[in-house]
């Protein structure tokens, strides 16, 4: 039986015309997804507390891939508020964006 070398960021397809929220975007795994989905050309939201930290990971990102469309989506997943402030920001943006 054949071992399998699992997913790789090789195996993401092209992601034009699809928008992707990704929550921790600033560092770690959220930061290497936000960067995959970005040079598959999607458009990415990097959901971030601070936004000095986000605006550095996508300027991180344009490094990589210059033509990517991403933003900084303020972001605080332990408070409420903010969690709802960012579903009317990323709705908002949505519409913007056609």
């Amino acid at each position: 039986m054949p071992i399998s070398k699992g997913f790789t960021e090789a195996d993401v397809p092209d992601q034009s015309g699809k928008t992707f929220i990704v929550t921790g975007a600033n560092a770690g795994v959220g930061f290497e997804i936000a960067r995959v989905l970005a040079t598959r050309r999607a458009r990415v939201l990097l959901g971030c507390r601070d936004q000095a930290k986000g605006e550095d990971a996508i300027a991180r990102i344009r490094k990589i891939a210059p033509a990517c469309e991403m933003a900084w989506l303020p972001l605080d997943l332990g408070d409420l508020d903010s969690v709802r402030a960012a579903v009317d920001i990323a709705g908002k943006e949505h519409a913007s964006t056609g």
